[in-house]
């Protein structure tokens, strides 16, 4: 019996499955709202998205998430999530809702922005996923006459509202 004892201890020992580490999935997840976003639909939080975004591409271990929760709406001004990240898949989990700025004067322009809104430059393995919405308020960029007639706006207004996924 104390044969059969010794040889059990040494299987559970050695087998990988049962010895290897246990990691906590929400080690995993960088909710914005940590990182200072309020989530509003008012206040800009961009800095906390960039923020929370090199968290996840700093991660090395298993399938670092980016999580937009639910219930709540979130400004942006023109940004790029850049890679490469340390992990081999990077998610974005959108539950909740990204906007634009509202109005011309509003938009903060950056020298690598490239006319593009919302940009992920070179990062291997991403998925977008969560059913959330990204609100461009375009409807600011089309006029409209009151008999219904509208106007389309120059083309560079047409290529802010294009989701840019440079993904390798």
């Amino acid at each position: 019996m104390t044969g059969l004892l010794v040889v059990f201890l040494l299987f559970l020992v050695s087998s990988p499955c049962l010895s290897a580490p246990i990691t906590n999935e929400d080690d995993n997840i960088f909710n914005v709202l940590d990182y200072g976003a309020l989530g509003d639909g008012e206040t800009d939080d961009t800095k906390a998205f960039m923020d929370a975004w090199d968290d996840v591409c700093d991660e090395k271990e298993g399938t670092p998430t980016l999580h937009i929760p639910s219930k709540k709406t979130f400004k942006l001004q023109p940004v790029c999530f850049k890679g490469p990240c340390n992990s081999d898949s990077v998610q974005v989990k959108l539950k909740g809702t990204i906007i634009a700025p509202g109005r011309d004067d509003d938009w903060k322009w950056s020298s690598d922005s490239r006319a593009a809104w919302i940009r992920f430059h070179d990062i291997n393995g991403l998925v977008i996923n969560g059913g959330g919405v990204i609100d461009g308020q375009g409807d600011t960029w089309w006029g409209c006459e009151s008999n219904g007639n509208c106007y389309r706006p120059s083309s560079l207004w047409c290529r802010l509202w294009t989701l840019w996924l440079d993904a390798v």
